[in-house]
């Protein structure tokens, strides 16, 4: 029977489902409300005209961090339930808040921010929400609403920061003490570790358990294959629908899983465990190769986002003539804070819609119309160099904000590509991804812009817009090469094999 359409009814059959999407806003509310009302003042009376130069020190340690640290998160999850990895992610995202109400707004506290800053890059969160969460809600959910469900969690992580953002504003303004913003912070940090407890995981039955009462020899075959994956995960039968040749290596390696395994688990101690914990997330990646394709359009359309991001305001001073010494400072705040409101209003609207778009169409689809219809979008604020309007400005804003939509639909296609009980870890691998490209773009930032400006043109800054439009692009013939099949298969005996066990055993 086919699923009602419509927000409502999706909530009710998912009423788990709502609560991590909340969840999800929370995260992000916690980790930039305070980034916006607190932290740059601090950071700028602190660090004065190195403010720039040490935050982006600071974010290259996150994301070195997070590429090694991501992925284990997710395959944390995987063994020990995502609540556990959740609970993880918001102590780890809370911390910094906690740190600058321990040892103050001083010097002192804003080196254990920083600390705890660096420490927090272990979740892999970004602007979006963590990986360990999208894990947690693909838990929670029925397999045919978790496309829109990560539209709605998307929306909901930017709601909850413009709310918030509101919020603190208010109270930074009634109050006149940011500490109170702080404290209103670590009250939402509470709320969250609250939530993530309380939340009911709805028990599912699956395909394998609904055929184990059926037949009394599987769930012993099953249960020996579940003790083998978790003492040695490097050698497993699973696998994601990639083409014939990787079904064709899946089951030669499934029909030598035995021996392999066994070898596995001769090798006690505890080197031997930590040496596969190390190695099997790489290894997951490598040997299948829709997931690496994933991780390829994730880091493509992540090295745009990051350039794009960091060079919007100062783009738009330029062409705004307001980049001189006497340009009003109100003028400023007013243009930013209308980029920062367009930004986050077009990407609210549009990931509900494509939630809702890929759940009709298929994620996969979805996001293969996507990754060209960014590329144009990053590429339209370079029009702003011929038509330096405010109208223009919010417009570019706009455009930028849409380009995000195209990272809900690649979230959803992970768990469809990915092996059973391997879905955080896979979450996390694209989060990973996600970082280092994000490391990457502002290394380009760093080097690219000086080096754009030596040329001697008048406001070069244009010409990285379109540059990264074609970076974007390029993930599109990784989207094509994706198999359009939504199903995950096992690579196990035949069922005339396993019936024919089941009748030799009784």
């Amino acid at each position: 029977m086919a699923s009602k359409p419509g927000t409502l009814n999706l909530l009710r059959r998912n009423p788990a489902g709502g609560i991590v999407v909340l969840a999800c806003g929370l995260l992000v509310a916690i980790t930039y409300v305070p980034q916006t009302l607190v932290v740059a003042n601090l950071t700028a009376t602190v660090w004065g005209k190195d403010m720039t130069r040490n935050l982006g020190f600071l974010d290259m340690a996150r994301y070195v961090l997070a590429f090694f640290c991501t992925g284990p998160l997710g395959r944390f999850g995987d063994r020990y339930g995502s609540r556990a990895a959740t609970a993880i992610v918001a102590i780890l995202q809370s911390l910094p808040i906690f740190m600058l109400l321990i040892f103050g707004q001083s010097a002192l506290g804003i080196t254990a921010w920083s600390v705890a800053r660096v420490l927090s890059g272990a979740t892999g969160a970004t602007i979006s929400g963590a990986p360990a969460l999208f894990a947690f809600l693909h838990e929670v959910v029925l397999p045919g609403d978790y496309d829109a469900f990560m539209g709605l969690a998307f929306a909901g992580a930017v709601l909850c920061w413009m709310i918030g953002n509101f919020v603190g504003a208010a109270i930074l303004k009634q109050r006149h003490d940011s500490s109170a913003v702080l404290l209103f912070v670590a009250g939402l940090s509470i709320t969250l570790m609250g939530i993530i407890i309380t939340i009911r995981i709805p028990r599912k039955i699956s395909e394998e358990q609904e055929g184990a009462e059926a037949s009394p020899a599987e769930p012993k075959q099953s249960q020996q294959q579940q003790q083998q994956q978790q003492q040695c995960p490097n050698h497993e039968s699973w696998h994601g629908p990639s083409e014939d040749k990787d079904l064709e290596e899946a089951t030669s390696v499934s029909s030598s899983s035995g021996s392999d395994s066994s070898a596995c688990k001769s090798v006690d101690g505890d080197a031997s465990s930590s040496r596969c914990a190390l190695l099997s997330s790489v290894q997951f990646a490598l040997t299948h190769r829709a997931i690496l394709k994933l991780c390829a359009i994730s880091a493509l359309v992540s090295i745009p986002e990051t350039v794009l991001f960091e060079l919007m305001n100062q783009f738009t001073f330029e062409n705004l003539g307001l980049m001189d010494a006497g340009a009003s400072g109100e003028k400023r705040s007013f243009v930013t804070l209308g980029n920062v409101v367009a930004i986050q209003t077009s990407l609210l609207l549009g990931s509900y819609v494509v939630g809702l778009l890929a759940q009709r169409l298929t994620s996969l689809r979805v996001l293969k119309w996507l990754i060209p219809t960014c590329a144009v979008l990053q590429s339209l604020p370079a029009v702003e160099r011929v038509v330096p309007e405010v109208w223009f400005v919010l417009f570019s804003a706009v455009a930028l904000g849409l380009s995000l939509i195209v990272l809900p639909p690649l979230q959803a296609l992970v768990p469809q590509f990915s092996p059973e009980g391997r879905v955080g870890e896979a979450l996390g691998l694209l989060g990973s991804s996600k970082c280092i490209a994000s490391l990457l773009g502002d290394v380009i930032v760093t080097a690219g812009v000086p080096a754009i400006q030596s040329t001697g043109l008048e406001k070069p800054l244009w010409v990285l817009f379109p540059v990264c439009g074609l970076i974007s692009l390029c993930g599109l013939p990784f989207a094509m090469l994706l198999p359009a099949s939504r199903a995950v298969e096992i690579v196990s005996k035949p069922k005339a094999v396993a019936e024919n066990d089941a009748a030799t055993l009784s």
